[in-house]
């Protein structure tokens, strides 16, 4: 017991100890949220007053379930807690109750796109599968049927491509369509959980029963429908604790309301707010950089004083704005750093290409957060989700795709650069596998591609939102610039005071040393600097009235290295042989990630090298021989 609370400050062991319910633990960042939490579940199994056979803690990832039951398990609780996310629960739910019942159980559909995709080439529409499965989900988290959706949307000042009226067409054929097939996607295991608790009184009693202690975690990231399941999981019983902060609410264009956290004593009037309001993670100076952007002040007190002020760079164009990154990280790691310790940041998955281009050129190691940024691009994802033939020759996928780039009208020009992209992709595939089919190739970007490991020591590329809960010792937050920080998108006042909160997001993220850069120019059009910018500058530079205008030309080239790496020198000039020998492209052999994986990792047997990125079992056999042997006959730096 004395464990438990040994370690925590006051506001976190009252949070931990206090005998209320329910409970909003208002957790700002860097506070020990996710400390508090797993305290306050083993305290309370400690002290009797819960029992962990009858406790859920709901989440939003499962990387945050994987980390709440490691923390858990550490702790020492000899009884594991339910903990995953809400949909998996429900659904875990669902099916046991289909199986009591003798009924067939639905199928869940994974991927709604293809669903919609075959409807949207029915009507001709070229419109990103992806935007019209983003409209549906929205209203399905804020329990907005087909006939409401252009209504509500219109009101809400959604911003498609596609006619509000057509989109609501849309989602009623989407909706009978699985109704038809027996499909449940991700919001029907909800809405289904609900209607049966609602409608099946012995269900519910069953749920309360099996369900005694709710903790949710990250609740202003809630939507209305999640809240509802919880207070139907809840019942009449009041034994809820949540936890959330809402600064860091950033999903209101997925239908989260934050409003549930804020006005938590609303729903439960008997309620208890403890609020958590010292920061541990980052510096003053970064904290209060950070907290002059949110659109309510925030008294978040920062525990580290000392720190660097953050730094702003201009740029005269998108790469020299890159190139002045890749410096900024080569100059800014501290002897015997890893390259782990850094990343960077930005709005949008698309303006990573220039930045991760530069780090390879400067021989940085990175790795880009989620998917590589070829398949990270709407317009190439719903070209692979529409290849439902696995087995079709890709060879012909690929000239088709080939063709439609012949059409200027095809796609936006970032879309047509990555597609064109993926069409290359796909001729170094056949280059290896001249009879490769579409599933071949998707098992092979899968594999090739540098992956999303935080393990591997290299700098993380990532958006704000994928960036989320996870922390650095130096950040760089790139492209700040009006249309991208705040994005175009946001019109409403709502979704302006989101875009602000998710900088503030992105600027905690660093414990030390903060970067922030934007471009004059960009894809060839002028930009200018984004408001929040200038209140940084002004929370930066106290009493002067304008902001501080840093010189267009203050980037300077990555430093060349004096003496290049032998190892990766000598990988490349096998694979180069290799290549020739099988008349194949150079990455089809190795990808230039995985070559830079190896002479950083330097594996000495294949085990090694296999547990490497886009090393699997069938490269290991062909090449891990030759590798292992480079490896090792190779000299230290």
């Amino acid at each position: 017991m004395r464990d438990l609370l040994a370690d925590l400050d006051d506001a976190q062991r009252r949070a931990v100890t206090v005998e209320a319910a329910p409970l909003a633990i208002v957790a700002g960042a860097g506070s020990g949220k996710t400390r508090v939490l797993t305290r306050r579940i083993a305290y309370r199994v400690a002290t009797g007053t819960a029992d962990a056979s009858h406790t859920v803690v709901l989440t939003f990832t499962r990387r945050a379930s994987a980390e709440l039951n490691q923390r858990l398990l550490a702790l020492g609780l000899r009884e594991r807690v339910v903990c995953g996310t809400l949909h998996s629960v429900a659904w875990s739910v669902l099916q046991q109750r289909w199986l009591d019942q003798g009924r067939r159980p639905h199928t869940l559909l994974e991927r709604p796109a293809s669903v919609l995709a075959p409807m949207l080439r029915e009507i001709g529409s070229r419109v990103p599968v992806d935007e019209v499965a983003a409209e549906i989900d929205w209203a399905r988290a804020r329990m907005i049927g087909p006939d409401d959706y252009a209504r509500v949307a219109r009101a809400d000042q959604r911003r498609t491509t596609m006619a509000a009226e057509d989109i609501g067409q849309i989602y009623t054929n989407y909706e009978k369509t699985k109704r038809t097939k027996r499909l449940v996607d991700f919001a029907d295991l909800l809405s289904h959980c609900v209607s049966a608790i609602e409608r099946d009184r012995e269900f519910a009693e069953v749920m309360r029963w099996r369900f005694r202690h709710l903790f949710v975690d990250e609740f202003q990231d809630m939507n209305p429908l999640q809240f509802r399941l919880v207070r139907a999981w809840l019942g009449p019983r009041r034994d809820l604790c949540v936890v959330g902060d809402p600064n860091q609410s950033i999903y209101g264009w997925n239908g989260a309301d934050h409003q549930l956290l804020e006005r938590f004593q609303d729903h439960f009037p008997d309620a208890t707010v403890v609020r958590l309001d010292a920061n541990y993670r980052c510096s003053r100076p970064i904290l209060t950089a950070a907290a002059s952007v949110l659109p309510e002040p925030t008294e978040l007190a920062p525990v580290i004083e000392d720190g660097p002020s953050p730094s702003v760079h201009s740029f005269a164009n998108e790469h020299l704005e890159a190139a002045g990154i890749a410096s900024l990280i080569r100059e800014g790691r501290a002897p015997g750093a890893r390259w782990s310790s850094m990343a960077v940041l930005t709005r949008t998955h698309h303006q990573l290409g220039p930045i991760e281009r530069a780090l390879d050129a400067a021989r940085i190691p990175c790795v880009v957060r989620g998917r590589n940024t070829v398949t990270s691009h709407p317009a190439t994802r719903q070209w692979l989700e529409e290849q439902t033939h696995g087995k079709r020759p890709l060879a012909t996928a690929v000239l088709e795709l080939e063709e439609t780039l012949v059409d200027p009208d095809a796609a936006e020009p970032a879309g047509r650069e990555a597609l064109a992209d993926l069409v290359a992709l796909g001729r170094d595939f056949l280059a290896e596998q001249a009879l490769g089919t579409v599933d071949g190739f998707r098992s092979w970007l899968a594999a090739s591609q540098p992956g999303s490991s935080r393990t591997v020591d290299a700098v993380e590329l990532s958006t704000f939102h994928a960036a989320k809960g996870l922390e650095w010792s130096t950040v760089v937050v790139a492209g700040l610039e009006q249309g991208l920080v705040p994005h175009a998108s946001a019109r409403s006042r709502p979704a302006k005071a989101e875009e602000s909160r998710l900088l503030y997001v992105a600027m905690t993220r660093g414990r030390r040393q903060l970067h922030l850069t934007w471009a004059q120019q960009r894809a060839n059009v002028d930009r200018t600097r984004s408001p929040l910018l200038n209140k940084i500058e002004r929370t930066l530079n106290p009493g002067n009235d304008r902001p501080v205008a840093m010189p267009p030309d203050c980037w300077r080239p990555p430093s060349a290295d004096p003496a290049p790496d032998p190892l990766r020198a000598a990988l490349e000039s096998w694979r180069n042989d290799v290549a020739r020998a099988g008349r194949a492209a150079p990455r089809a052999v190795l990808p230039d990630a995985v070559l830079d994986l190896i002479a950083i990792e330097r594996p000495h047997d294949l085990a090694a090298l296999q547990a490497l990125d886009g090393m699997g079992p069938l490269k290991v056999a062909r090449y891990g021989a030759a590798v292992v042997g480079i490896v090792r006959s190779a000299p230290r730096r």
